[in-house]
């Protein structure tokens, strides 16, 4: 994560996890070998937050302008199942007790997520622009904590870098 201090609410789902992890490897006989791969903004999130809309006949999408760049978890696995088939020596002097940041390849504004959701639902979808404390109202802090930090910092400002 870049900037955990500031993303306090996310990062308390990642550290704690990672800290035990580290803690138990450092207790374990040598040769434990781990690291730990994290999902930044999941394709299937934007599933879940446009879903309805979309079922429901919506002409647009509505969010606030930010940017993400979108992984799939597939990918993840696959990227794990990659690491998992390393000759120990490299896994080890690469990527032992790392903490890899997951992302896609490219960094979207959610007027490009509406283009490529009606492509993959054969709709027409929009955008719309949402202000920032109308989308945030009655979401978890987390959520509002990193949506307000992607406004603030602009463009490459997702927290899990692509």
């Amino acid at each position: 994560m870049k900037e955990p201090e500031r993303l306090q609410g996310l990062a308390s789902r990642f550290k704690p996890t990672e800290e035990l992890l580290a803690e138990v490897a450092a207790a374990a006989k040598p040769g434990l070998e781990w690291c730990v791969l994290r999902g930044g903004y999941f394709m299937n999130n934007l599933a879940l937050m446009f879903g309805a809309a979309l079922k429901g006949g919506a002409p647009a999408i509505a969010f606030p302008r930010v940017t993400c760049a979108p992984v799939d978890t597939r990918d993840i696995g696959d990227a794990a199942a990659a690491l998992c088939l390393l000759p120990s020596e490299d896994f080890a002097k690469s990527y032992q007790g790392a903490a890899l940041e997951c992302s896609g390849p490219e960094e979207l504004d959610f007027s490009r997520v509406a283009l490529e959701l009606g492509k993959a639902t054969g709709r027409q979808v929009g955008y719309s622009e949402m202000g920032v404390e109308a989308w945030c109202e009655g979401k978890p802090p987390a959520l509002q904590e990193l949506l307000r930090y992607m406004v603030a910092e602009g463009r490459g400002a997702v927290p899990f870098a692509p």
